[in-house]
């Protein structure tokens, strides 16, 4: 195994955050970000979480590095031979390194003394642990996704945003752009990246899928729909049920959610008397994808416009990549794609069920007329796979080896 005394591009969420967890969307995006560093033949590094402890004495200084778990592989498809960085204790209050006092500077003792010495360039969509690396001197990448999108966006003050290891600010969506230019963010830092699409999405699965459609559609269902995504109304998951009911002759079945949520949701389709609906947990992304590829069509309803507005929706392009029908909301970060005749995609009015009813009646109707299309589907997902993406993130920052890890 490699060791810590290489300088590695490390990858953090958010600091104290876990190695994976179900239905938290920057933990995909941290495995996938690190993958592809590694795919692209640069040493990366995850930031696990650590044993934590209100006593200040058990504080260790040093870094342990560890190969991540194999269920950790298993859970986001990627490489079994990702490094993880873990703590062996951390301060309590693992966040409190963005405020003051005796666990403050505890927190910023463990960064510099245990995690910066090993900081190539450090990845994190975690502002304050960004601007306190900056401090120090580390290549730092930021990313806003508007992830905590009732909370305020940060202010980006520019004597940290202006130093030359800054490296880049990547916003995950133009109206994440806009709002971090308001917070004073320098616009030549700026770079907008959608999210990316894991590339054991373009693998098939044909005999799996087949088995799974059999198993799972009931007599009198012709049809199979998928979403797949968290579980909650703003995203539609309400209005598919509406549908549902409209469309009993399809099997609906609901990927993914934490398990509190599918539980709810199980309960109200229970309440609506609906009986073609199935919802599956969260799956591995191996097993989602052989979900995935049993559909007739996949599903991406949206409701809310306003969260439309600075969501990019990573399933999108991971749905183009299964080479299916799509049946899509009209999300503002999408709107390049809304004219492309090309493709095997029909787009319905946000939080419109008649409109997407509509939409799922035509794909259906086309069939295996739809088949060159899907095509098209797969060639465009191509250019959002993790690693396209991680190469313009490198396009901008220069050359890694001559640059960051010099």
């Amino acid at each position: 195994m490699s060791n810590l005394s290489t300088k590695r591009y490390v990858v953090v969420p958010y600091f104290g955050d876990p190695l994976y967890e179900e239905g938290r969307a920057r933990l995909i995006w941290a495995a996938n970000t690190a993958d592809a560093v590694e795919v692209l033949g640069y040493p990366a590094l995850l930031l696990d979480r650590p044993v934590h402890s209100w006593n200040p004495f058990l504080l260790v200084r040093c870094l342990k590095l560890q190969g991540v778990p194999s269920a950790f592989a298993g859970f986001y498809n990627v490489s079994p031979e990702l490094n993880r960085g873990c703590p062996k204790v951390l301060p309590g209050d693992c966040r409190s390194f963005a405020s003051k006092g005796l666990w403050a500077a505890l927190s910023k003792r463990f960064l510099e003394r245990q995690l910066f010495p090993h900081v190539g360039c450090l990845h994190t969509r975690d502002w304050p642990l960004a601007a306190f690396a900056i401090e120090r001197g580390l290549p730092v990448v930021f990313e806003e996704h508007g992830e905590s999108f009732h909370l305020e966006v940060p202010e980006y003050p520019v004597e940290i945003t202006g130093r030359s290891n800054f490296l880049l600010a990547v916003a995950i969506s133009e109206d994440a752009r806009e709002r971090m230019l308001a917070k004073g963010m320098l616009r030549e830092k700026i770079e907008v990246l959608p999210s990316g699409v894991n590339e054991n999405a373009f693998e098939r699965f044909p005999q799996e899928a087949r088995e799974l459609k059999a198993a799972l559609c009931k007599d009198g269902e012709h049809n199979l729909l998928l979403y797949s995504g968290g579980l909650y109304d703003f995203r539609g998951v309400d209005m598919l049920l509406e549908i549902a009911r409209e469309l009993a002759d399809c099997r609906f079945i609901f990927c993914g959610g934490r398990k509190r949520h599918a539980a709810a949701y199980r309960r109200k389709a229970q309440d609506l008397q609906l009986e073609n609906v199935t919802f599956t947990g969260y799956l591995s992304h191996g097993d989602l994808l052989k979900y995935q590829q049993a559909a007739d069509a996949l599903l991406l309803p949206y409701a809310d416009e306003n969260l439309a507005r600075i969501t990019s929706p990573l399933k999108f392009y991971e749905y183009l990549a299964s080479g299916l029908p799509v049946v899509s909301a009209r999300m503002p970060m999408l709107s390049e794609f809304w004219d492309r005749q090309d493709l095997a995609v029909e787009w319905a009015n946000i939080g419109s069920a008649k409109d997407f009813i509509g939409a799922i009646r035509k794909t259906l109707k086309a069939g295996e007329s739809l088949s060159a299309k899907c095509g098209a589907n797969v060639a465009l997902a191509e250019g959002f796979a993790w690693t396209a993406r991680q190469k313009k993130l490198f396009s901008r920052i220069g050359n890694p080896l001559e640059g960051v890890f010099r």
